[in-house]
């Protein structure tokens, strides 16, 4: 029987020559997806944003003339305001209530289960199936007029919040915010459940109350947590396209044009695939500068329990 070669890996032991194989074949499918489906599709985009390259044409070499382009844009740093808009009011409030949620899911109340279940549903939706239930309940005849009407007087116009400004905007944020804080409240409610129960025990024998049992045990131990929730709410809002664009398209007059609809637009209204692919570098490179932000974030807030 042949010896097998023990191989010393810095930080994780021993391994051998055998373990290593088998790693790289448990790897292989993995890296093959991501190579196909992510890497590649990057890359290319990349190389496509230096061509000025139309379906029907052949890509002529750019240069930096399509970063030129946007970045001189007017349509283009208005959809960037608006996106920022979008993104941050969408990131906080789902940072606000998902934590509010996971404190009330975290009280160990009757019937808890149920409740994790239907908070947590929504997230797990058909996302056409929600833009489109929504825009019939933000239609001027929709659910909330109608509500809204039993509370107001009966001169009560009823509010355009698919088609007029900035109730389009408010509209889909809330739309946003009601499918995704579901899935964070189930992260925080993981945070919640790993801070030790000793912090609290010794608190109470001090006097302290539920108030400051939130302030000075909860919030701090649960900042990793709250770091990783707002900016991963950030980075999703920013790849947000279906629920905004099959409930507004953009409209009205562009004020809900974030920068995924005009992506689109340029790409598979206009066929301008070149422009296209510089504009989802733009968006990489921004959500890349979130994500480093985050580990960052996580590094400096790390708390062992």
């Amino acid at each position: 029987m042949s010896k097998i070669k023990p191989i010393h890996a810095k930080g994780r032991g021993w391994i051998t020559v055998h373990e290593r194989k088998w790693g790289w074949f448990f790897i292989f499918p993995a890296f093959v997806f991501m190579s196909l489906f992510m890497l590649y599709p990057t890359l290319n985009a990349f190389y496509l944003s230096f061509f000025k390259y139309e379906i029907v044409s052949k890509p002529i070499f750019n240069g930096i003339g399509n970063y030129q382009r946007f970045f001189k844009d007017q349509d283009f740093w208005y959809s960037f305001k608006i996106t920022l808009i979008y993104v941050f009011s969408t990131a906080a409030i789902i940072t606000i209530l998902s934590l509010i949620s996971a404190l009330t899911m975290n009280l160990q109340l009757k019937g808890q289960s149920i409740y994790r279940t239907i908070f947590f549903l929504p997230s797990v939706m058909s996302l056409v199936a929600v833009a489109i239930i929504f825009k019939g309940i933000f239609h001027q005849r929709g659910l909330v007029n109608y509500y809204l009407s039993l509370f107001v007087t009966s001169d009560f116009k009823p509010i355009q919040w698919i088609s007029q400004m900035p109730y389009a905007l408010i509209a889909i944020i809330i739309v946003r915010v009601w499918r995704a804080f579901g899935f964070f409240m189930v992260i925080f409610l993981a945070g919640l459940q790993n801070i030790p129960l000793d912090y609290y025990d010794a608190s109470k024998i001090d006097g302290c109350t539920a108030l400051k049992q939130f302030k000075y045990i909860t919030l701090p131990l649960l900042t990793p947590t709250t770091v990783l929730v707002s900016l991963l709410a950030v980075v999703n809002a920013f790849q947000a396209f279906t629920e905004p664009y099959i409930m507004t398209g953009g409209g009205p007059a562009d004020r809900t044009r974030i920068l995924p609809i005009m992506l689109y637009e340029i790409g598979f209204r206009y066929f301008k695939m070149g422009e296209a692919a510089t504009l989802s570098i733009i968006i990489f490179v921004v959500i890349g500068i979130f994500s480093i932000i985050q580990f960052n974030f996580n590094r400096k807030y790390k708390v062992e329990y």
